[in-house]
């Protein structure tokens, strides 16, 4: 949450100001309660520092629709 310039929460309020839900909001902290935290600017997800490679790939597969030729999963 914390950057240059302005704060995450700062951002989160900007870009869903500009933007809406157009894209998803993901909050990457090494910050105690990672979850909290993403909660607090309505984030569509988190990851927690430091976290493995696989768990940003499923974190960002979350967000994209089916590779193409490929069926979307069910649930």
């Amino acid at each position: 949450m914390r950057m240059p310039v302005m704060n995450g929460w700062e951002f989160a309020r900007e870009f869903r100001s500009r933007f809406g839900r157009a894209a998803p909001i993901v909050v990457v902290t090494a910050a105690e309660n990672a979850r909290a935290r993403a909660e607090e600017i309505d984030a569509d997800g988190w990851l927690e520092k430091p976290f493995e490679i696989e768990d940003m790939v499923r974190m960002v597969s979350r967000f994209l629709g089916p590779a193409e030729g490929e069926v979307a999963s069910p649930h």
